[in-house]
């Protein structure tokens, strides 16, 4: 494991989230046999947009920074919907819009199949040949982009996917390790922003 601190991590969770959705979202809803081999063209330019899955992550350390860092669902639910009725989420799939829907006629909150996606992170990540003792970790910043460009190739819900798969990645490796600059300076900025104040909180 690397040697980084809290506020690295949650930075470069964030971040590498933000990178997997802003990528996975190029090719959302094409067969996998239609999606390009090469994307490395990408790496020089900036992603244009991200999904909710950004959004309701940013949702989501919103919640934990209100309830001093304390997982509270009700919170969370609270927080979703907030977002939901402010018109702060786009692009939503119909699960999640029919669940916020219900929520806001007074349903309980539910859980999503999110958990679906990570083995499939985790298989991705177990090739990173991640090095413990360097930490700028120029291994798995060398190899980030290209498996997360194979876990796009898969198909299916490609933003999810790939947003997963960063965010375990970014905790490994930190925000130094990610190619950020294809963000721009949002969500970047907002990412940073929530995870030095989650960081803040680990550090009481």
């Amino acid at each position: 494991m690397l040697d980084l601190d809290d506020r690295a991590r949650l930075a470069g969770l964030l971040l590498g989230g933000a990178l997997g959705d802003a990528l996975g979202r190029q090719y959302e809803g094409v067969p996998a046999a239609q999606i390009p081999d090469a994307m490395e063209h990408l790496l020089g330019q900036q992603l244009a947009g991200y999904s909710d899955d950004t959004q309701l992550t940013l949702a989501t350390c919103e919640a934990l920074i209100e309830a001093d860092g304390v997982v509270r669902p009700e919170v969370l639910a609270a927080l979703f919907l907030r977002w939901f009725r402010q018109r702060r989420l786009t692009g939503l799939g119909a699960s999640t819009t029919k669940a916020l829907r219900d929520l806001d006629v007074g349903a309980h909150w539910a859980s999503g199949y999110v958990a679906d996606s990570v083995p499939l992170a985790l298989f991705a990540v177990s090739m990173l040949d991640v090095a413990p003792d360097h930490p700028s970790n120029l291994a798995g910043s060398r190899k980030f982009f290209p498996l997360m460009c194979q876990i796009v190739r898969c198909g299916g819900d490609t933003d999810t996917n790939a947003s997963i798969f960063g965010q375990v990645v970014g905790s490994l490796i930190g925000p130094h390790g990610l190619p950020v600059q294809l963000l721009g300076q949002d969500p970047s900025a907002a990412y940073r922003a929530a995870a030095s104040q989650l960081a803040d909180l680990l550090e009481r």
